[in-house]
């Protein structure tokens, strides 16, 4: 997914920023964007560590389960069906 809402020079100083340590908070507040959307600019770049691609997709796992009234035991129990399901075949 591209992020549009900055310019191909924001993008450029937004990684420069963090690899100059700069954390994704104080990016954000400095480009006055979601933290998302730098996490997004950084994943774009190839730049965030295997955990914080983790903890984002997880982030976007858990918006998903939100908004369709998911819970963690009707996902389970979904997969538990699925699995059995899989076995069966």
């Amino acid at each position: 997914m591209t992020v549009k809402c900055l310019t191909p020079e924001d993008k450029v100083r937004v990684a420069a920023d963090y690899q100059g340590g700069w954390e994704i908070q104080q990016i954000a507040h400095w480009e006055k964007v979601s933290p998302r959307t730098i996490s997004r600019v950084l994943a774009e770049a190839n730049l965030l560590t295997p955990t914080e691609r983790i903890d984002a997709d997880m982030r976007k796992i858990r918006r998903i389960m939100d908004k369709y009234g998911i819970t963690v035991d009707t996902l389970d129990a979904t997969l538990s069906i699925l699995k059995g399901t899989k076995n069966a075949s």
